[in-house]
């Protein structure tokens, strides 16, 4: 890796949050070294006793990756004030990319000055979100893997024609009414 070692603190899975280490791999495939933070793993009882606590370890991650950019996506346990502190104490750029959509908003508005920069997945939380903030708000649109998401074939019940994949909100239930007469499949909460 040729560039700027960029640490990602997200929720890494291969459920839900399998999206994290997916951009992970991207950000590697152009030329970034990344070091990860999983803010799933809790520190041992002794680890929380002894001083281990979020802000901490956070901290002495981007010391220990000689990060130079941290890129949390959602990070919805880091609140505005510990971000402001990290980012006063390690002196380098904190970015939030928030992949959810307008049901997070508010949390998003909340959490949102404490960064740099955000991006943000769809043009109507970005328009909220200017609003909010009364500065740009770039919108970086989910993508596709082609090493991971890739055409099937399949003859049994997970065959369809037109398929979504995403949380349900009552403005896409409306938009996706009208595709369901194609073969429609529905995926996700």
């Amino acid at each position: 890796m040729t560039g700027p070692t960029v640490l990602v603190v997200a929720e890494f899975d291969d459920a839900q949050h399998a999206h994290a280490a997916q951009r992970c791999r991207a950000l590697e495939r152009l030329g970034r070294k990344v070091d990860a933070f999983d803010l799933q793993k809790r520190p041992s009882l002794l680890g929380r006793l002894t001083g281990r606590d979020l802000r901490s370890r956070l901290r002495k991650a981007v010391e220990t990756s000689q990060a130079r950019l941290v890129l949390v996506i959602g990070g919805h346990e880091l609140g505005p004030v510990v971000v402001e502190q990290l980012r006063r104490d390690t002196g380098i750029p904190w970015v939030n990319w928030f992949r959810d959509d307008l049901r997070t908003a508010d949390a998003v508005v909340r959490l949102a000055p404490a960064y740099e920069q955000v991006f943000v997945s769809g043009t109507d939380v970005a328009a909220r979100l200017e609003a909010a903030l009364h500065r740009s708000v770039p919108v970086v649109s989910p993508a596709a893997d082609p090493s991971v998401y890739r055409p099937l074939r399949s003859r049994d019940q997970y065959r369809a024609n037109v398929v979504f994949a995403g949380s349900a909100t009552a403005r896409r239930e409306a938009l996706l009414s009208g595709l369901v007469e194609f073969g429609l499949a529905l995926w996700g909460p």
